[in-house]
């Protein structure tokens, strides 16, 4: 729901953590000046750790957390399964299932009927997919 979203937006837990990375990804949205970077600890293709930092507004911002939350101990398969979930519940084309399957991050389909907002949300996911690829 939308004051969950606020809530994490005001409560991170993973914005501006240091951790010891060593991938790091960085993108914006031109069009509303927000940014984040982002930092993985990997081992084998899985994220044992990451965190974020930048200017974002509360639905980026929370977005991150909530994905970061999501990622860690997954590997790199499981997360393009997330990624892919994600981008298809904001079309607003997603059946129970996998709906089940975000858990938490079930909190962001209604972005689906604001447009101008999507890509607020998936900001942070297109940055980990850039930092993925790196490594693949």
């Amino acid at each position: 729901m939308f004051s969950d979203i606020i809530e994490r937006c005001c409560n991170t837990k993973h914005k501006d953590v240091s951790i010891d990375y060593n991938i790091t990804s960085d993108g914006d949205n031109s069009s509303c000046g927000d940014y984040i970077k982002l930092y993985l600890k990997t081992n084998n293709n899985i994220v044992e750790q990451a965190s974020f930092e930048g200017y974002a507004c509360s639905i980026a911002t929370a977005s991150a957390d909530y994905m970061i939350d999501k990622i860690i101990g997954k590997n790199f398969d499981e997360i393009k399964r997330y990624n892919y979930l994600f981008n298809k519940m904001l079309c607003g084309n997603i059946n129970e299932e996998e709906e089940k399957e975000l858990g938490s991050l079930i909190d962001f389909a209604y972005i689906s009927h604001m447009r101008h907002r999507i890509n607020c949300a998936k900001l942070c996911w297109n940055t980990l997919m850039k930092g993925i690829d790196k490594c693949e």
